[in-house]
């Protein structure tokens, strides 16, 4: 079924003692909090590697906002979890838990990279961007839609 039997046990019991809406109410606090756990962990990290207080994950620009910006990159980011926003990547709280384990063991950490290594991930995104695996997305202008004098 995908689910652990201590997982599935604890939603049984919370439908039982609270009837289907509590216990989706429930699961979504849970998967709410455990995503605010994962962000702030991921943004802790960051600083500490970058030595700057107001560094902050950028999900849809990582490669140029983070990659390119600050010469990190995170490494161990787990295969069953897909590498997007957290809003979007599971609700399964087994997945986000793992994912919170793997930040806080250190399995899943920011990286410096250095020059050669920057390099190396610049042409891994030019040929994912010309294969069209990635979409090379563009800064909207802050003036769009207005007209120009």
């Amino acid at each position: 079924m995908g689910i652990n039997n201590q997982d599935f046990l604890s939603k049984m019991e919370g439908f039982a003692v609270q009837g289907i809406q509590g216990a989706a109410n429930n699961h979504q606090k849970c998967v709410s909090k455990l995503r605010g756990d994962i962000r702030a962990i991921i943004t802790q990290k960051m600083s500490t590697v970058t030595r700057e207080s107001q560094a902050k994950m950028q999900w849809a620009d990582y490669f140029r906002n983070v990659v390119n910006h600050y010469q990190v990159a995170i490494k161990g980011w787990p295969d069953r979890i897909p590498f997007t926003n957290l809003s979007s990547a599971s609700n399964a709280l087994p997945d986000l838990q793992f994912l919170f384990d793997s930040w806080k063991l250190g399995a899943t950490k920011w990286e410096v990279l250095d020059n050669e290594e920057l390099k190396q991930l610049h042409h891994e995104c030019e040929e994912k961007i010309d294969s069209g695996e990635m979409v090379e997305s563009c800064q909207i202008r802050s003036d769009k839609g207005k007209k120009q004098v």
